[in-house]
């Protein structure tokens, strides 16, 4: 059984090695999320466009969705400002550590079939070109974690997520900070209280929520 308070302890210092040692687990960074949840309920935060889960039918009105029928680059501005918004916060992060990235990009293409047309259906010429070499760099490590430097690597990833197309992790160890990402709000575990105050300061910064 995964000792998480261990594995914890060492992913700061050494995230790629720790990071592939849960894998004889069968988990990995992104699935691993839950047992953060579980263990650490009083570390993990929504980063959300609202204060409190919304209330039906409001919801119905006032959430801002993907369009996943969409053909072609995405028109929809009030959506792109809306998702700007969530790639700030990471933006923001990364300009205080290094970040470490794992997608499920390989097993959707390798092991579900999804096809590479799918990916790149709302992806613009260069956003399609930049994933293609996204995918190559990342082949050799599969869907474990490796360092990006690149911010408009970061960003792709960050908006695919958003948009559900894909599944991501960011490791920040330099701040101790672990972001998931797989719909329009992001999932964070943060250690110590000073950046979790951060956080928050750069979520209200850009008009969004650090919440329960």
């Amino acid at each position: 059984m995964l000792d998480l308070k261990t594995f914890e302890g060492k992913l700061w210092k050494e995230p790629i090695a720790t990071s592939k040692q849960i894998n004889k687990f069968q988990e990995d960074m992104i699935s691993i999320r839950e047992q953060f949840e579980n263990t650490y309920p009083e570390k993990v935060y929504l980063i959300d466009s609202f204060p409190t889960p919304m209330r039906y039918p409001a919801s119905e009105i006032l959430e801002i969705y993907y369009d996943h029928n969409q053909e072609g680059p995405i028109s929809d501005k009030h959506y792109l400002q809306h998702e700007e918004r969530f790639i700030e916060v990471i933006k923001r992060l990364w300009a205080m550590s290094p970040v470490l990235i794992q997608t499920n990009l390989h097993t959707l293409l390798d092991f579900v079939g999804t096809p590479i047309e799918e990916l790149q259906k709302n992806l613009t010429t260069l956003e399609s070109n930049l994933l293609n070499e996204i995918i190559k760099k990342t082949k050799p490590a599969q869907d474990n974690i490796i360092t990006f430097d690149e911010f408009k690597e970061i960003k792709l990833i960050t908006q695919m997520s958003l948009r559900e197309k894909i599944s991501s992790c960011f490791v920040f160890p330099d701040i101790k900070v672990i972001i998931w990402a797989n719909s329009l709000t992001l999932k964070s575990y943060v250690v110590e209280k000073s950046n979790k105050d951060l956080l928050q300061t750069i979520c209200t910064t850009h008009g969004l929520y650090l919440r329960k």
